[in-house]
């Protein structure tokens, strides 16, 4: 069985003849869509402390305080509840914790190839020291305004933290057309949490 983006026509007029683009407009199969996806999930057993990053001299807790809003899937939020948050993988800023500024964002914020949906957490989140950056974060320009079936290939795969917070930031605020989002890459940022 194969996966066909929805809009395949709209996607190949729009790519200039590049073989990445043309590759981004292609269909995927059962296990590719797999693959990008579990891509995108943080793993529970293997992501590494941070206790690192919480010895590094950086403020914490400096008094940038929001309540934010996090979906995922029914199996993965009691997980968070229990035993926090844990950085993922891939995104438009790279490996991290993407929350969205209301509830009702979280719907077409949580997208995937599984939808991750049926669990929603707010968060008291500390976001320290933002830094702003532009709709398509630190991924590649090519890949904005792609539907993310597509876009999964080229967003950042790279752990930006640790860059970030070298240059004095604990948390990034970006837009990618679709409403703001903030990302973090230490749970430790996360104050309390609940479903709502």
């Amino acid at each position: 069985e194969r996966i066909v983006p929805a809009n395949e026509s709209d996607s190949a007029d729009s790519s200039n003849g590049s073989t990445e683009e043309a590759d981004l407009a292609g269909s995927y199969s059962l296990e590719e869509a797999l693959e990008f996806f579990l891509a995108a999930q943080p793993d529970y057993n293997e992501t590494p402390s941070l206790s690192t990053e919480r010895r590094s001299g950086h403020a914490r807790h400096g008094g940038h305080i929001k309540y934010l809003y996090h979906q995922t899937s029914t199996s993965a939020g009691p997980q968070i509840l229990r035993h926090g948050f844990r950085r993922g993988h891939i995104g438009w800023c790279g490996g991290g914790i993407y929350f969205a500024l209301s509830k009702g964002a979280t719907y077409h914020k949580a997208v995937g190839v599984d939808s991750h949906h049926g669990f929603i957490i707010q968060a008291k989140v500390d976001l320290g020291r933002t830094k702003y950056m532009p709709k398509y974060c630190t991924s590649s320009p090519k890949c904005w305004g792609k539907p993310v079936h597509q876009a999964i290939r080229c967003l950042d795969r790279s752990y930006q933290g640790g860059r970030f917070s070298s240059d004095g930031y604990d948390s990034v605020y970006f837009n990618p057309g679709d409403g703001g989002e903030y990302m973090i890459w230490d749970p430790s940022r996360v104050i309390s949490m609940k479903r709502v």
